[in-house]
């Protein structure tokens, strides 16, 4: 069977190892894929975004894919795709994820299993209905970045779903996101608060938004405010 490819754009620099590629969807909402080149050379995807032949000639000249991370149980359409064009990629999911995957795309290791192996941080979000897995990442370069998949946006609201949806204020957690991702508020609240003293976080980078730049403390705070 065909894999369904929607339009996506090409790879963009993040930072020095670290790419992003904005995908689409039947609606108008972008979704984000995550690349990660590790110390080894090889690469990490998360939040897996298929890719036309030319795209993913693009990803193989960024290195050799051997791990992707399926960040939660409602972004895992596209993980089947890349599980068939490499049999050898390391799938680490969470258990939300793991029930709802294709049996062609088995699940390795859990998070705290896998981010443990490859030396990561990372964590599964408390109070996460679809258990999403934020990572934590130490670049080269000495910045330091956290990877989120949909607990996070910010942006002004361009369509009327968007603002009925989106962020209060434009920043934050959106509205859906609240409603049928988070089961346990005062968990995330919390979670939210602490990662927001982490110290050294340059960029948040987002699966639905270009990478947040600003301060990190900002973005995570404000989320926490409105749980």
């Amino acid at each position: 069977m065909t894999h369904k490819i929607f339009p996506h754009g090409d790879f963009f620099e993040v930072a020095p190892g670290l790419w992003q590629l904005r995908g689409s969807l039947p609606f108008p909402l972008p979704r984000y894929m995550t690349v990660w080149r590790m110390p080894d050379s090889s690469l990490l995807i998360y939040s897996a975004v298929a890719l036309d032949e030319a795209g993913m000639q693009k990803l193989e000249a960024l290195g050799k894919p051997t791990v992707m991370v399926v960040p939660h149980s409602l972004h895992l359409m596209d993980a089947v795709f890349y599980k068939l064009r490499y049999p050898h990629l390391k799938v680490i999911a969470p258990e939300a994820a793991k029930k709802r995957l294709d049996p062609a795309c088995p699940v390795d290791e859990s998070p705290a299993e896998g981010l443990k192996r490859l030396g990561l941080r990372g964590e599964v979000v408390p109070g996460s209905k679809c258990d999403e897995v934020m990572l934590d990442l130490d670049l080269a370069n000495g910045e330091r970045v956290l990877i989120f998949t949909d607990l996070l946006a910010y942006g002004a609201p361009k369509t009327l779903m968007m603002r009925i949806m989106g962020p209060p204020g434009g920043k934050g957690i959106a509205r859906i996101v609240r409603l049928r991702q988070i089961g346990d508020k005062a968990a995330t609240r919390a979670f939210l608060e602490r990662i927001a003293k982490e110290p050294k976080v340059s960029k948040i980078l987002l699966a639905h938004a270009k990478p947040w730049e600003g301060p990190s403390a900002e973005l995570l705070l404000a989320a926490a405010a409105q749980l």
